[in-house]
């Protein structure tokens, strides 16, 4: 992994960090789906169809900052599963396009169109060069 979620305040092991605010587009259809499909977390929780989006828009920035570490260049498929405290369900492909940022990072759009996992989903994250990093 060669990538941390959220600030890099205290990390100086990773040289790039996924930064929210994400954002995430999804109809309020495809969330009940997805939290209907979702296991029972800690304490017998079920995760509310108004606390997915949040939720699949890190998984889908956290996803994305993993491959994108990998592609040759900015654009690239990946695959999303919803994750917590529980694992599930799978989301299905995303592709991502980017555009490069100055500092060597970056902002990322992943797509899904509607097939039998969720329907058409959009995230939206940056990912940023840590300043901290030491090689």
């Amino acid at each position: 992994m060669d990538f941390v979620a959220g600030q890099p305040d205290a990390n100086y092991n990773y040289p790039w960090f996924v930064v929210g605010l994400w954002q995430i587009g999804m109809s309020a259809k495809t969330a009940r789906s997805i939290a209907r499909r979702a296991p029972v977390e800690e304490f017998g929780y079920h995760e509310k169809a108004v606390e997915i989006p949040c939720n699949v828009a890190q998984n889908i920035a956290e996803s994305g900052a993993n491959a994108w570490v990998e592609w040759s260049g900015n654009d690239g498929w990946i695959g999303v599963t919803r994750s917590g405290y529980s694992v599930g369900p799978y989301l299905g492909r995303f592709y991502c396009t980017g555009v490069s940022q100055r500092d060597g990072g970056a902002r990322e759009t992943c797509h899904h169109n509607a097939d039998r996992h969720a329907g058409a989903i959009t995230g939206k994250f940056r990912i940023l060069a840590n300043p901290r990093y030491r090689s």
